[in-house]
């Protein structure tokens, strides 16, 4: 009897870590996954923002915890080709919001446009911190996640060459 309890014993001991050590693989799979959609949505966003012809500009702004990009690629109304989205991260929750706003056109939105989190959609819980840095004149967008860093450049830019600065054409690529 006590040496039937000592291998009871020990294929319980076994099958507790085993347990644990699954739990944890799967919380870190369950991290890297949402990690990988985020910056996904930011990529994709980011890449397909729009080119205002007036201003001349990629229009992307922001920084720190907030980021600000009129895109060709929205997350909630698909049928509505271009749309104002807002990311906001606060840092007191590790929580990052999301917000589309299908008036992007509205001079209300201006870069100074910080909307209330209450207005937000809950993108991610549980991150690490987060920032965004805009570089002013390529627009290119710098993300600081975890300790690394990418950098998302919008495929729309503005690059004159010869033959428009003759014509006077506008270029985009």
């Amino acid at each position: 009897m006590l040496m039937l309890g000592m291998v009871a014993m020990m294929i319980y001991s076994v099958l507790s870590i085993s347990i644990k050590m699954s739990d944890k693989g799967q919380k870190a799979i369950y991290a890297d996954a949402r990690q990988h959609g985020v910056m996904r949505l930011l990529h994709d966003q980011i890449i397909s923002a729009y080119y205002d012809t007036v201003s001349r500009t990629v229009l992307i702004s922001g920084g720190d915890a907030i980021l600000r990009v009129v895109t060709r690629s929205p997350l909630r109304y698909r049928d509505d080709g271009v749309v104002l989205a807002v990311y906001r991260y606060d840092d007191s929750t590790g929580t990052l919001y999301y917000l589309e706003k299908r008036d992007y056109y509205n001079t209300d939105y201006n870069d100074k446009y910080v909307p209330d989190i209450d207005d937000m959609l809950v993108l991610a819980t549980g991150l690490k911190p987060i920032s965004f840095d805009v570089d002013e004149k390529s627009r290119a967008v710098k993300i600081n996640y975890d300790g690394q860093s990418w950098v998302i450049v919008p495929k729309c830019t503005d690059i004159p060459t010869s033959a428009d600065m003759q014509g006077g054409a506008n270029v985009r690529r």
